[in-house]
């Protein structure tokens, strides 16, 4: 049944994809993406009441809607900071070097499938999972070597995470599922099928859910701070005169020219109050610290750190950010290693590609994990030089000679205590014995 053709009230289900015209080499060429009604942007109230009614929405188990959270994820997404640390986290997953093993061996041949425009895309779809919790990649046409050239996420908007469904228009709660594994729910379908690989849980919201809460604090911060600066950062003039009509009326222009924020004209006797902001001159670091507090939380909710690309950061508090991020990446990279090995790679096994018994593994990871366990062993003091045989029999024989020379001279001591105690009990009962 095409996509077209569904009644929207009821979910259809397929247990295949729809058939489509195949291209010059064989392979499908349409793809679900480009049969669904892609969404319009629009405006959100970035409120932190907003949001968190937004969130339990979204986790009703009876009627969830994502519609609206998806709307404030986007506005996140916006933000300098969080762009920022999504990029360190996808540009360190795309540095990342990595192995494809077949018979434990590291097999070439089987690595240049993966060295590919389209698997650079697939590992920063692998952030966007830790963000949203839960997203679809769509893989696209096929070259003459029947190997995908591209992939891409499915329009946020059109995916119904409830049901797995793909939907038309960003309202709908049903449409055609995508992915079902359970026959009691109706007909089996396998994603792969339809080109589609899922990323995360459709019940995780992702990393946004906290990120939200910090980026629109951080925007109010930014909006007080501009009000104040716009307040408080112009000159504010009095001018005494007497004039009267229109040089009055000239004198009020000059004066709204030049101090548009405030400015009074009085007459030459009256008594003028002056009055300014307390805490001129300093009063913006309420705002710039709540916008660094903010910005740190981001960081460290994505990476794990903050301060690493500080100008004031002190260098020990860096190489802590820096082991930090490390411990970040390496818990990103197994899991990376987990999706890749379990999903992807029997995506694209189903596909043709020659993979079944191929691994794919992060080195990186395995030094990790090596480390780990060797610090929990016991280390043996060593000094670094050589102990001759020998020299180590002499020194134990000493040891020995010196413990039985202890033990000798202890029997002796005690052999000694013995008799003196002997010549003290003889001395006691001779003094007994004399008359008084």
């Amino acid at each position: 049944m095409g996509l077209f053709n569904w009644n929207k009230k009821e979910p259809v289900v397929v247990d295949k994809a729809p058939e489509e015209k195949p291209l010059d080499n064989g392979k499908k060429g349409g793809r679900l993406s480009d049969r669904v009604n892609k969404h319009t942007p629009d405006r959100t109230s970035m409120q932190l009441g907003n949001l968190r009614t937004k969130i339990m929405e979204a986790k009703d188990p009876n009627n969830p809607s994502w519609l609206e959270l998806y709307k404030i994820y986007e506005n996140t997404m916006t933000d300098a900071e969080v762009i920022t640390q999504r990029r360190i986290a996808e540009n360190k997953l795309k540095a990342e070097p990595f192995v494809v093993r077949s018979n434990n061996a590291d097999n070439d041949g089987l690595k240049t499938y993966f060295e590919k425009p389209w698997f650079d895309k697939f590992r920063e779809f692998l952030i966007y999972k830790e963000l949203f919790g839960y997203r679809v990649a769509e893989f696209g046409q096929f070259d003459e070597d029947n190997e995908f050239l591209s992939c891409k996420l499915f329009p946020l908007y059109n995916i119904f995470p409830h049901n797995r469904n793909i939907i038309i228009d960003e309202t709908d709660t049903a449409g055609i599922p995508f992915a079902n594994d359970d026959p009691e729910k109706g007909d089996t379908v396998n994603p792969y099928d339809l080109f589609l690989l899922e990323l995360g849980d459709p019940e995780d919201l992702g990393l946004l859910e906290a990120l939200s809460r910090e980026v629109i604090i951080k925007s109010f911060a930014r909006r007080d701070w501009n009000e104040h600066s716009e307040k408080w950062g112009q000159p504010r003039i009095v001018i005494r005169t007497e004039a009267e009509g229109t040089d009055l009326n000239t004198i009020e222009r000059g004066a709204s020219n030049f101090s548009r924020n405030g400015y009074a004209i009085v007459g030459i006797d009256d008594e003028i109050e002056k009055f300014e902001a307390s805490n001129n001159g300093s009063g913006y670091l309420i705002y710039d610290k709540n916008i660094d507090k903010a910005d740190m939380y981001i960081a460290k909710i994505i990476n794990g750190q903050y301060g690493i690309g500080n100008e004031q950061s002190f260098v020990g508090t860096a190489e802590v950010a820096e082991r930090i991020l490390d411990d970040f990446m390496f818990s990103r990279l197994q899991e990376a290693q987990n999706i890749i090995n379990y999903e992807l790679i029997p995506f694209l096994a189903h596909w043709g590609y020659p993979l079944e018994n191929a691994t794919f593994v992060f080195p990186r990871v395995e030094e990790y994990k090596k480390r780990q366990n060797a610090a929990k062993q016991p280390e043996t003091p060593n000094d670094g030089t050589e102990i001759d045989e020998s020299e180590q029999e002499s020194e134990e024989g000493e040891k020995t000679q010196e413990t039985q020379k202890g033990k000798g001279k202890k029997q002796k001591e005690g052999e000694s205590d013995k008799k003196l105690e002997a010549k003290l009990d003889l001395l006691l009962k001779k003094k007994l014995s004399v008359p008084w």
